[in-house]
């Protein structure tokens, strides 16, 4: 059994064990008193506020351009597709190299592609195919940087602390999401989209030397690790033969497409026919950062102890079937602010119940690599996002937003069908042993 596998077991494990009376001693911030993990949240929380102003700043950029609104959709179909195409050998890469040295090179390659936006920027080559590069080379650094990422945590604070590094992780994305698209519109006037290009580059530095003080100790492995080519296997051996596996990807594929529409229609809306300036397009991806926190606390954790994962994913649905309808009719800046900030909560309601709830119903103990293959079906965005983008090029906003309007409507008036399944799959199913597999 492998190295990565046995710690994010015992972390679990040890969250699961971990009993009431001592995790109310133990305060959220406990993790920082560890000076590794200190340094490495803090330059993670200003690196992610980076990359947040980067993408403002690069989808920015691309209008500047005067791009067409299937290449503003595009820009978040390049960040995520190199999830879909490299998760399983970055989560077995994860699993057999170093991951303090897995770090060191990927936050490398991420300055290195932050920098070439920013040195083109500075020579004026910006071109919606170099933004579209640029953008695709991110996503492949944050594709084989998150399984090495996530799987380090448990090994830089060990058990006691873990429950305090998984809250204070989401604490960092939530800030990041607020503060990153604020802080490029408020950027973009006076240092322009390359000094925003050049100070993600420089925050990517922060958290490379915040890595390289992280002094891993050296663990003996008694048993012969699996080779790169065995991972990828072991992995689609899990979702091939798993319990309920199918319909948790079907499940993921229908409501993703759904829910990848909303990055893909913000920035038309905003620029296209909001015509919003840098400092109240960064506030509208604010308010779907702040959507998404409040929709966190407000909306989901309630739901979860009155309605099963599949009711939540079908209302999810509904739900934003009508924000999209919203979105086709309110033209005034502000009350779209918060029309945004509906979508962001409902869209951390989907992404959390779909992807919580897949391992729920597979029965088996995931690895890293075989966990992202599962909850990230990252294509499902890219359909949304290129699907509805190129519609609103093509036949206008309001065509484009009542497209994702049905989409949603047809989930609901077909849950007889497919719903069901998902409704099926909350019992659970023999495992690939029980059945002879």
């Amino acid at each position: 059994m492998s190295e990565v596998r046995d710690s994010v077991r015992d972390g679990i494990e040890e969250l699961i064990r971990t009993p009431l009376m001592h995790e109310s001693t133990r305060s959220i911030w406990s993790s920082l008193s560890n000076p590794t993990y200190c340094r490495l949240w803090s330059a993670l929380v200003v690196s992610g506020c980076c990359v947040s102003a980067h993408e403002m700043a690069a989808t920015w950029a691309m209008n500047s351009l005067r791009a067409p609104a299937l290449w503003l959709s595009l820009m978040s179909s390049a960040g995520t597709l190199p999830f879909f195409l490299f998760t399983l050998p970055a989560g077995a890469l994860a699993d057999l190299a170093d991951r303090r040295r897995l770090l060191r090179i990927y936050h490398g390659w991420l300055a290195c592609s932050a920098g070439l936006m920013a040195f083109c920027a500075v020579l004026g080559g910006l071109t919606p195919g170099i933004i579209l590069g640029g953008v695709f080379l991110l996503g492949t650094g944050f594709a084989f940087q998150a399984p090495a990422a996530s799987a380090s945590i448990p090994e830089i604070v060990g058990k006691e602390d873990l429950p305090s590094a998984i809250a204070l992780g989401g604490i960092q994305m939530n800030l990041s999401g607020i503060i990153g698209p604020a802080l490029g519109g408020l950027l973009i006037p006076v240092l322009g989209v390359s000094g925003v290009f050049a100070m993600n580059a420089a925050a990517f530095v922060l958290v490379l030397f915040a890595v390289a003080t992280w002094k891993r100790k050296s663990v003996a492995v008694e048993v012969p690790l699996e080779s790169f080519f065995d991972s990828l296997a072991g992995a689609v051996r899990y979702m091939r033969y798993a319990p309920g596996v199918r319909i948790v990807l079907l499940r993921n594929l229908i409501f993703g497409v759904l829910i990848g529409a909303t990055p893909a229609l913000l920035p038309v809306l905003g620029l296209k026919t909001l015509h919003l300036d840098p400092f109240k397009f960064g506030l509208l991806y604010t308010s779907l950062g702040v959507g998404s926190l409040a929709g966190a606390i407000f909306i989901l954790e309630p739901a979860r102890t009155r309605l099963t994962p599949n009711q939540m994913t079908i209302l999810g649905g509904i739900a934003l079937a009508a924000v999209y309808a919203l979105m086709a009719v309110v033209r005034e800046p502000q009350i779209f602010l918060l029309v945004a900030a509906l979508a962001g909560g409902l869209d951390s309601l989907g992404v959390r119940t779909v992807g919580g709830g897949s391992a729920g119903h597979t029965g088996l103990d995931p690895r890293p690599d075989e966990c992202l293959a599962i909850d990230g079906v990252p294509g499902r965005s890219v359909i949304g996002r290129n699907s509805l983008g190129h519609a609103c090029n093509s036949a206008g906003f309001a065509v484009g937003l009542a497209l994702g309007e049905r989409i949603g409507n047809c989930k609901r008036s077909n849950r007889k069908a497919l719903v069901d399944r998902f409704l099926n799959s909350d019992q659970p199913g023999a495992s690939p042993i029980d059945r002879g597999a």
